[in-house]
């Protein structure tokens, strides 16, 4: 039996993944053999590394020789230090979306999520730039929907297609976000001497899809290293 101390972030400005979710994830993730000992909730933003329940967590879980668990790892942080720190305190922990990895795997995804927030971050802030440039300079801004912005916010478009637009951008950036892990992943399992083979399977074990949202067969395993 192995016991575990279960760790959810619960966002203060919206919930990518309720905690409900969260703790679904984790009851399918453990044998039913395996014991959960106790469950911290946190409500945080999420980059702040100031998590008081996590520190709980950490503390209980050295107390109780367990591990700590998380439904994903980007429920944990986006940031490199916060990672680094929560590796120095030397609890065992695991995050159900990646089961097979080690510390260095961990790292991998920790910079690929911060670099993925710095080129939202970018774009967003260069897009709004040209709109507000357009809209000092003519008026107005024509988006490629065709589409004809006078002010900035979202009020300016109808409700609707805000939404749908919102949706997309949402769907596509989780898109990148899976192919970018799957390749660090293949990238790593690469590294150790593992075959095409070898690495398909592990792809499939945990989880990742192609960008077609189906099982990586040999032929696109050997793709998303050309990618």
């Amino acid at each position: 039996m192995i016991k575990y101390v279960a760790y959810v972030r619960v966002s203060t400005i919206k919930q990518d993944l309720g905690l409900e979710s969260q703790l679904n994830i984790i009851n399918n993730y453990i044998n039913k053999e395996d014991e959960i000992l106790k469950i911290f909730t946190e409500k945080e933003s999420g980059r702040d590394n100031n998590r008081i329940e996590l520190g709980k967590a950490i503390e209980y879980t050295k107390n109780n020789n367990a591990i700590l668990l998380i439904a994903k790892l980007d429920r944990l942080s986006r940031n490199v230090m916060f990672i680094s720190t929560l590796m120095d305190s030397k609890v065992d922990f695991k995050a159900c979306d990646i089961p097979t990895a080690d510390n260095f795997t961990i790292h991998i995804f920790a910079a690929l999520a911060e670099r993925e927030v710095g080129i939202i971050r970018e774009r967003t802030k260069n897009a709004l730039s040209v709109i507000k440039t357009n809209i000092e300079k003519n008026g107005y801004h024509i988006s490629k929907k065709g589409n004809m912005i006078t002010s900035l916010g979202k009020n300016e478009l109808k409700k609707e297609d805000w939404q749908k637009g919102q949706l997309a951008i949402k769907e596509k950036r989780l898109q990148n976000q899976n192919l970018k892990k799957a390749k660090a992943f293949a990238n790593v399992l690469k590294g150790n001497g593992l075959n095409y083979v070898q690495i398909t399977k592990l792809l499939n074990e945990n989880g990742f899809k192609t960008s077609k949202g189906k099982d990586y067969m040999n032929t696109s395993t050997i793709r998303l290293f050309k990618e």
